[in-house]
């Protein structure tokens, strides 16, 4: 089992970003990846390679007589949900929740599946979704225990498993056939987590992006903090503005399992191990506006 940091940048660190690039017209380059250094045509300074391009970087662009730009190609995700189908009573949320945090990132889902909770099955099913190489990545939903199993007996590399944090837990890294491949929680709230935050990091890479890590600022919890022992605990949070300026948080009752108030959360706040129920350190935030772009 990883530390959380160590987790994080072993993720990163399992990828490359890709290499392909493709002209865009400049009025579509928004969201892209500037895949070369331009040269400057009236001695202003342009966006460099790695750039997430943004409307501002355009008009930039644009001023300069700018009409096409290279940007990398879009990075290809193929979702794997393993377990029973879903039903009027037990819907897929994670499914829906992870394709749409695929595209927040500019990021494409090429492939969807489902297989039985069977060793067998999903050692077939990883071994087709990875040798028909359509896709860049591989996330697959539930029984990590079967997928780290399935994922050796394909002759595939097992990078991390399991990481000290909570909600997220149960979250394993591999490799097959020189593709990453991502078990994520079964938990549609914890998988949420992990994806934000060991992730999001590593697509960002794949795309060639210059910054992979967005700012982790720190605010005032609002909030008693629980003991929770061993491990770094995340909570969602909605962050507020005092009457003096000062920005605090404040926690969701239910910050580990309701998925009724996961799209009101604004951000993370990170909780160490053994730290006091009312203290006044201010504590790591991840904001969601900018983790999850």
């Amino acid at each position: 089992m990883l530390k959380f940091d160590e987790a994080q940048a072993r993720f990163a660190a399992s990828v490359a970003p890709v290499r392909e690039s493709e002209q865009v017209w400049l009025e579509l380059a928004a969201g892209r990846v500037l895949a070369d250094d331009l040269v400057s045509r009236t001695g202003e300074p342009l966006p460099g390679a790695g750039t997430l391009l943004q409307p501002g970087h355009i008009a930039a662009l644009a001023a300069q007589g700018y009409v096409e730009v290279p940007v990398y190609r879009l990075i290809e995700v193929a979702l794997l949900r393993v377990g029973e189908a879903p039903t009027e009573h037990a819907p897929d949320a994670n499914g829906p929740m992870l394709e749409a945090l695929v595209h927040s990132l500019g990021a494409v889902v090429r492939r969807r599946g489902h297989v039985a909770e069977d060793g067998a099955r999903l050692h077939d099913a990883l071994v087709d979704l990875v040798e028909e190489g359509e896709c860049d990545v591989v996330f697959v939903s539930g029984a990590p225990q079967r997928f780290a199993a399935a994922l050796v007996a394909a002759g595939g590399e097992l990078l991390c498993r399991q990481v000290d944090m909570n909600p997220g837990r149960a979250v394993l890294l591999g490799r097959l056939r020189d593709r990453p491949l991502v078990c994520l929680p079964a938990d549609a709230a914890a998988a949420y987590v992990t994806f934000v935050l060991l992730v999001t990091p590593m697509l960002r890479r794949m795309q060639g992006r210059a910054s992979i890590y967005p700012p982790v600022s720190r605010v005032a919890p609002g909030f008693a903090v629980p003991q929770h022992g061993e491990g770094d605990a995340f909570w969602r949070v909605e962050r507020a503005t005092a009457a003096d300026g000062t920005d605090w948080v404040r926690a969701d009752t239910r910050p580990d399992g309701s998925l009724a108030t996961l799209g009101d959360a604004s951000g993370l706040v990170r909780i160490a191990p053994h730290m006091s129920e009312r203290t006044q350190v201010r504590v790591p935030y991840y904001d969601l506006s900018r983790w999850l772009c």
